[in-house]
């Protein structure tokens, strides 16, 4: 069964971001993979999104980094609707 007819995705092929090319988006799991250590996912995205802003910050990199752990980037993760803890994407300024 594909991920998003198991309701593990929100969008359907090819309408992923990890469907473009160059990519847009990864999915990752800390290793060794726990699925239920939701701590662990995150402890990495919060890995992620500090070095992502550091980057961001001297110039580095000209995207923002989204995680699937917070969709809307307000570092709240209890007004999530859908939790895709592997998920992080780049997102363009606007």
């Amino acid at each position: 069964m594909l991920v998003y007819e198991a309701g593990k995705s929100q969008l359907n092929w090819p309408d992923s971001k990890h469907n473009s090319y160059p990519s847009m988006a990864i999915d990752v799991a800390p290793y060794p993979i726990e699925w239920n250590d939701t701590g662990a996912f995150y402890l990495l995205a919060g890995y992620f999104q500090l070095t992502a802003q550091r980057l961001l910050d001297e110039g580095k990199i000209t995207h923002r980094l989204r995680s699937g752990a917070d969709w809307n980037g307000n570092h709240r993760t209890k007004d999530q609707r859908f939790n895709d803890l592997p998920h992080h994407e780049l997102v363009e300024f606007t």
